[in-house]
């Protein structure tokens, strides 16, 4: 009988647990992108997208639990509450896409990304970029 216990236990205690699936979050927040394997990708969206979810709301009582989660980690808190605030999405903030298996082991391995994280990022480096080069936009210029 299955008594609707969630998550994957990964061989470890409940601390060293917790403290991987923090360490993976804050990687994530911190990068944008991370590798990882499939199980342990499959449990960092769950707890991902719930922190961004609650996140979403913008309070200072989402922010403490935020806070409770991370381990006084407060400029991921920042960062969670700044992408939060710009993704136009309800949920579904992060995503994990299957990779070739890792070549020692053959584990299945996963790409854990944030959308809408690099559309920002890349949008800004490129016409950083721009200016530095010289270049203009061409389009239509509004008088």
């Amino acid at each position: 009988m299955r008594k609707r216990i969630t998550g994957r236990k990964f061989s470890r205690s409940s601390k060293s647990r917790r403290a991987l699936l923090r360490a993976l979050v804050v990687s994530l927040v911190n990068e944008g992108k991370i590798t990882t394997t499939l199980a342990k990708a499959k449990e960092v969206v769950r707890v991902a997208d719930k922190l961004f979810a609650t996140a979403k709301k913008g309070d200072l009582s989402a922010r403490r639990r935020i806070l409770s989660k991370l381990a006084n980690k407060r400029k991921v808190v920042d960062r969670i509450f700044e992408l939060a605030s710009k993704i136009d999405k309800k949920s579904g903030f992060v995503r994990f896409l299957a990779i070739p298996p890792r070549k020692g082991d053959n584990s299945p391995m996963a790409q854990v990304e944030i959308i809408g994280w690099f559309k920002a990022e890349d949008k800004k480096a490129k016409s950083e970029k721009e200016e530095k080069k010289g270049y203009k936009k061409i389009g239509k210029e509004e008088s």
